[in-house]
């Protein structure tokens, strides 16, 4: 597993969404075929995990959230 791979998948986990590294390796794969690379795929990756689970995309990159399921 890659680094990228390994921090996507902390962030989404701190914001209580679970992904395989398959799924994000899948869809950092599917960036590259465009070009994109690098933190925007990241960012990318998460917004769209996110989204799919349900929750903010925007919460893995503001401070201080805490997942609903954590409270």
């Amino acid at each position: 597993m890659s680094n990228d791979v390994a921090d996507i998948q902390a962030t989404l986990k701190n914001i209580g969404v679970t992904a395989t590294p398959e799924q994000i390796q899948s869809k950092l794969n599917a960036l590259a075929t465009f070009n994109v690379t690098g933190n925007e795929a990241k960012r990318n990756v998460v917004r769209s995990l996110a989204k799919g689970a349900g929750v903010d995309p925007l919460a893995a990159f503001k401070a201080g959230y805490i997942p609903m399921g954590k409270i």
